[in-house]
């Protein structure tokens, strides 16, 4: 069965922590800690998508091939974004210990 990225967001959705500035799709957001198992297994799936769309942004600094900071913006969306991605990899969602930045699909990055 072929699986629909939209179906993702909207599934995540019902869990989701609303953003300030902008839910559009493609963007990140956060879910609840108690979103079941399911759901936060699309909610990696959606994660992964949105890093290529983020990346194109062009905000981030790259050394030792991870994202080692951001430039200065004055765009409320973007900085949210940045905010997001930092907190997505503190919480150990996102691996940025590469380039590109992957998931964390359980044990380890998805490819």
């Amino acid at each position: 069965m072929i699986e629909n990225p939209y179906n993702w967001y909207l599934e995540c959705g019902k869990y989701a922590i609303e953003n300030k500035h902008s839910m559009d799709y493609g963007l990140f957001f956060r879910i609840e800690e108690n979103a079941p198992e399911n759901v936060k297994k699309s909610y990696r799936k959606y994660l992964d998508i949105c890093i290529k769309p983020f990346i194109s942004m062009g905000l981030h600094m790259i050394e030792d091939n991870h994202i080692v900071d951001f430039v200065r913006t004055d765009n409320p969306i973007a900085q949210e974004q940045i905010e997001l991605f930092q907190y997505l990899v503190d919480i150990g969602y996102i691996d940025n210990s590469v380039f590109l930045p992957k998931v964390i699909t359980g044990d380890k990055p998805s490819e």
